[in-house]
């Protein structure tokens, strides 16, 4: 683990020890969870998250239909 300072305005940091208290961890926990949220700048894991989405949707796809008429003239002859 790596000890990080914060400097933060003591209104601010009375806030974040009373959210800390009603979720039952510590404002470091609380600071860990956030910074765990981030997203990963890794494009390497993007890519491939966006390809095995891409190969997902290709797989569901299905034919949507087509229309029954060859040319406007056909469809308003109904």
């Amino acid at each position: 683990m790596v000890a990080l300072t914060l400097q933060v305005d003591a209104k601010l940091a009375e806030r974040a020890k009373r959210a800390a208290e009603r979720q039952k961890i510590t404002v470091d926990a609380m600071v860990g969870q956030y910074f765990a949220q981030l997203p990963n700048d890794d494009r390497a894991a993007t890519k491939n998250a966006t390809d095995q989405l891409i190969e997902t949707l290709r797989q569901l796809s299905r034919p949507m239909g087509g229309k029954p008429w060859a040319n406007r003239d056909e469809l308003y002859e109904r």
